[in-house]
């Protein structure tokens, strides 16, 4: 990698086909994860769901998916993936630099997706805040 162009963040689908963010992306989704999780070493990935033409990009810290770390929401493209996890981990990180504890709000616009799917997320939301 290099430091002039910046992070290369990419991934393989279950297909076998390689997908890559633009390196302005890269960079954005790497800044972002930093600001919520601390400086570390960062892992990308993007995978589809069961065969289904759905995509999802994921972010996580350290060498395993686990508590630090998050995916996005299914998407139509491997391209509107790595929108997707770009776009949420911008809001996240923007509520982080805040300094204010997480409301339902927060949580909401960063798990409803671009086109809003706050159906979706307040599922997400009943499962993961109980």
């Amino acid at each position: 990698m290099s430091s002039e162009q910046g992070p290369q963040i990419e991934g393989t689908s279950e297909q076998g086909e390689r997908i890559e963010a633009s390196t302005e992306q890269g960079q954005r989704i790497v800044a972002h994860s930093k600001i919520i999780w601390g400086d570390g070493e960062y892992h990308f990935d993007i995978g589809t769901i069961h065969d289904k033409g759905f995509y999802m990009a994921y972010v996580y810290k350290g060498d395993t998916i686990g508590q630090d770390g998050c995916p996005a929401l299914p998407c139509d493209s491997p391209e509107q993936a790595w929108g997707e996890l770009d776009r949420m981990l911008g809001v996240w990180a923007r509520q982080v630099q805040t300094g204010l504890p997480m409301t339902r709000e927060d949580r909401l616009d960063i798990l409803g997706g671009a086109g809003g799917r706050n159906w979706l997320a307040e599922k997400i939301l009943k499962i993961l805040v109980k």
